[in-house]
């Protein structure tokens, strides 16, 4: 459930946040994200995220993306707006137009959805979860886009989507990381879980 927003340059409810129908990230999916939790209501790995929100962005022709301290704080505000810990999503949108002179979408809106933590419970943490294998990778590995269709093949039952391509298998959730790697005796799956407490913020 969305708990909190922060659009046009301010935090406000979710039933009143909009974007306009002229936005590349509706018409045709320009857009990059980043998703990360809070945790004792510090943001986890911020910059690490961060660097690689901007990194999307830019590999993705989109200019003119907000100061990351500007960013940092808008995220570490609504932690504290909310009052709890939570799932945080950062956006740069398309805008509203492709500059073909400058090569680039000079125009992005930035915006943040702040989430219910999705924690895992006692019984998921003692009995394990299923993951389902998909054959899928984003085009550009590099670029965290909005195009995350392969998510909604999960049958039912299924915790989280396991991607698997060349030869590497890769899972992720926000507050849970799981991977594995083919050897020569077979696959070995890890997993292991996110709590940073002491990690950037």
């Amino acid at each position: 459930m969305i708990l909190l927003c922060y659009v046009d340059g301010k935090f406000i409810r979710p039933e009143e946040a909009t974007l306009p129908l002229s936005d590349l990230i509706i018409q045709r999916g320009v857009g990059v994200f980043e998703a990360f939790a809070s945790f004792n209501g510090k943001p986890l790995m911020l910059t690490p995220h961060m660097t690689r929100f901007i990194a999307s962005a830019k590999s993705s022709g989109i200019a003119n993306i907000p100061d990351v301290e500007y960013m940092k704080n808008v995220v570490r505000e609504g932690i504290a707006k909310v009052g709890r810990d939570v799932r945080i999503r950062t956006f740069l949108t398309g805008g509203d137009y492709f500059d073909s002179e400058m090569g680039c979408f000079p125009e992005p809106r930035f915006f943040v959805i702040f989430d219910e933590a999705g924690l895992i419970t006692p019984e998921e943490r003692e009995h394990g979860v299923t993951l389902e294998p998909v054959t899928f990778g984003r085009d550009n590995p590099d670029v965290k886009s909005v195009d995350y269709r392969a998510t909604y093949k999960m049958p039912k039952g299924a915790y989280e989507i396991l991607y698997w391509r060349n030869h590497r298998r890769r899972a992720q959730y926000v507050l849970s990381c799981a991977w594995g790697r083919q050897d020569n005796y077979g696959s070995v799956i890890a997993c292991a879980e996110r709590y940073d407490e002491g990690g950037d913020n």
